[in-house]
């Protein structure tokens, strides 16, 4: 699902859209002073990434808490992200048209799908498949991805073990 930017939303950021806030890139710093109020999260799946592949530090963290607000998203245990993941991944096996979900993408859904909150990602494929998943998503992008994004019609996959 396609969410109006001009809404305020409470959504969880994903790694590359956390990225681009940080670095202060217009696009996102607009979602973030827009989305502030409502509320902006991240999960610890991504908090992990976002110290340890260099791009971010937990002061850049704390800059991004002040400025807009982003929080850590609490309540949901390491141990329930993952074996959340594997049901998703799991959810996209055997599908003939070969999409699949990647161990990183699928742990930032879970909690989206966990806590049945929005995932706001500037990730093209991260965007589809949390749609297909039925978790509400927003694609935080311009040009062409943004156009896939509004042009793309979900596959609905069945997700082992129920909603």
């Amino acid at each position: 699902m396609r969410v109006d930017l001009c809404k305020a939303m409470d959504p969880q950021l994903d790694l590359n859209a956390l990225i681009r806030l940080a670095r202060g890139e217009p696009q996102f710093v607009a979602f973030g002073s827009a989305n502030q109020v409502a509320g902006l999260t991240y999960n610890s799946a991504t908090r992990v990434d976002f110290r340890a592949n260099g791009v971010g530090s937990q002061a850049d963290l704390n800059r991004l808490e002040r400025a807009y607000g982003v929080t850590l998203l609490l309540g949901v245990s390491e141990a329930e992200i993952d074996a959340s993941a594997l049901r998703l991944q799991a959810a996209f096996r055997g599908d003939p048209f070969g999409p699949m979900l990647r161990t990183q993408d699928a742990r930032i859904i879970a909690t989206g799908f966990l806590k049945g909150e929005a995932v706001a990602t500037c990730d093209l494929q991260l965007f589809k498949r949390a749609v297909d998943l039925g978790v509400a998503a927003t694609f935080l992008g311009s040009g062409r991805g943004s156009a896939r994004a509004l042009a793309y019609a979900p596959r609905p996959v069945s997700i082992p073990g129920g909603r």
